[in-house]
């Protein structure tokens, strides 16, 4: 299923790109029945909306710290995508700082967490480091903006924590990055502790 109304907001506003919109809908449409998604940071609603119209099935969640009319986006503009696009929000919101939302959930909980909050390197450094705990071995963790010219932080960060924590590079397109986290397997396969 083509996620026509996440590409037709992707074409407004450009947040995510096309080809990201397509990238993210192919990789949700491969997680196993009642995936678990986090989306921090919920931008103009894109990631959320295309996830909503792909697999309806997924356990989403958004995070974000903002939930007012701006022009970097947050809950009031995810649930106007939502609204716009004549599907019903459905998942929950929760309004606070990545890291410390993070810290509500158990370890090893997500299937799939995808990052696109602060860009500073340490505030994103420390929220992909806290959520990476929370992603399921051999779960994946997807991040925008990697390799933009605008956040050179945030590739920076990326890799830092990429080579520490042995994540397995899957894909890129266009400003998404996505790695999965090594099962116990894999780490001792590899000769690496866990």
């Amino acid at each position: 299923m083509e996620p026509t109304k996440a590409l037709a907001l992707s074409d407004a506003f450009g947040m995510l790109h096309r080809e990201e919109v397509l990238a993210l809908a192919d990789l949700v449409q491969k997680l196993e029945p009642g995936a678990k998604v986090a989306n921090v940071g919920a931008g103009f609603g894109t990631s959320a909306l295309t996830i909503a119209e792909v697999r309806p099935d997924i356990e989403l969640v958004s995070v974000d710290i903002r939930d007012d009319d701006n022009p970097f986006g947050g809950f009031m503009n995810e649930r106007n995508a939502f609204i716009n696009a004549g599907i019903e929000l459905k998942h929950q919101q929760i309004k606070g700082d990545s890291p410390v939302v993070a810290e509500q959930f158990p370890t090893e909980t997500f299937d799939l967490v995808i990052i696109d909050d602060d860009h500073t390197y340490e505030a994103a450094g420390n929220s992909i480091t806290k959520w990476l705990s929370r992603v399921k071995p051999g779960g994946y963790i997807l991040m925008h903006d990697y390799d933009s010219v605008m956040w050179p932080d945030v590739k920076t960060v990326v890799d830092e924590v990429a080579e520490m924590f042995f994540l397995k590079f899957e894909w890129q397109e266009d400003t998404y990055i996505c790695f999965s986290r090594p099962t116990v397997a894999q780490m001792k396969k590899k000769g690496k502790t866990p």
